[in-house]
């Protein structure tokens, strides 16, 4: 009866080490490790468990700024004798930080606006764009109405969509 008692207790503690929210300081680091996967769930994240951080916007900024200054890997395959890695393009960074920093509703300057801009707005893979779009959404950004007008004869069913609604966002009666 000990035993079973004391495996039950073992596995609550057990289940509420896992069920642990991390601390913002431990999702930031995940944010600057380089390790794409950790990256992308910190940045998903960051937002939504602690919605009035100022520390995380402003490291977030920084991974949107970085452009290359910070090597970023994800792994691809495990082998049998260990894991293979390759370098995360740029763009898929820039869309995460972009998607984080619109679900904090931040408000970016002129270079990181250009950023989202030139990185995924006048991307042709819909992805790029579509991410860039719903960013915007997020964020206070009217001077991007004339960006975003274009994409709205975009080839793409799914870019328009989203610029329609992007518009709609951050858009006026005009």
């Amino acid at each position: 009866m000990k035993i079973k008692l004391l495996s039950v207790g073992l596995f609550l503690v057990c289940a509420a080490v896992v069920q642990a929210k991390p601390t913002e300081s431990n999702l930031i680091a995940y944010a600057q490790s380089g390790d794409f996967g950790k990256m992308k769930d910190a940045l998903d994240r960051l937002p939504n468990m602690y919605p009035n951080s100022t520390n995380a916007i402003a490291i977030i900024k920084g991974i949107l700024r970085s452009n290359e200054t910070i090597v970023v890997t994800e792994r691809v395959m495990v082998s049998s004798q260990k894991p293979l890695y390759r370098k995360t393009p740029r763009v898929m960074v820039v869309r995460i930080a972009a998607r984080s920093l619109g679900n904090y509703h931040t408000t970016l300057n002129e270079i990181e606006l250009n950023i989202i801009y030139n990185k995924l707005l006048k991307s042709r893979d819909e992805e790029d764009a579509m991410d860039g779009l719903k960013a915007l959404r997020g964020m206070n950004a009217p001077e991007a109405i004339p960006l975003i007008i274009p994409l709205l004869e975009d080839g793409n069913t799914h870019v328009v969509r989203d610029s329609i609604r992007t518009l709609g966002v951050i858009g006026n009666k005009s």
